[in-house]
């Protein structure tokens, strides 16, 4: 994956998507795994707010969102979470992917990020896995939404 994937956007994206959830293989380690979908999501273009956090029902399916090329912070933890809940070899269940909404009142920041299995925070810091244990203490959890393939995003906590 390049940047020029996420410029081409479209179809050009799809595909590039489509190849990295096809090497989301049970030879990684979860740490190798998730560093793929990390690394991955590192290069689209982020703006500044393209997502309404508070609405889950507004939010694009993954192929939409792809499609339409228009990145957040928030939007890409929701990618990165459509990603790791539609690999083509899943390693979590769903109730083991959370998106929260997470407010960090140091840095007076709100937004999206993935937690991983209680275990790993991705999408809080652009292009890093953090380990959720270590630096939970510094955040309030707004809202919880977990990834169901019959009613999309949902609201869980």
């Amino acid at each position: 994956m390049s940047n020029w994937d996420f410029i081409m956007g479209g179809q050009h994206c799809l595909q590039a998507w489509k190849t990295l959830r096809s090497k989301l293989t049970d030879e990684l380690t979860d740490l190798q795994y998730l560093q793929l979908v990390v690394d991955w999501w590192s290069r689209a273009p982020i703006q500044n707010h393209v997502m309404d956090y508070d609405h889950s029902d507004t939010w694009p399916d993954p192929w939409n969102l792809l499609y339409a090329g228009d990145f957040d912070a928030s939007s890409v933890s929701l990618g990165m979470l459509y990603t790791v809940s539609l690999a083509e070899n899943p390693r979590w269940k769903p109730d083991q992917l959370s998106l929260m909404l997470l407010k960090y009142p140091n840095r007076h920041q709100l937004q999206l990020a993935l937690c991983v299995d209680d275990t790993w925070l991705l999408g809080w810091e652009y292009h890093t896995i953090s380990n959720w244990l270590d630096v939970r203490a510094g955040f309030l959890i707004q809202r919880r939404f977990c990834y169901h393939e019959d009613a999309a995003v949902a609201i869980t906590t």
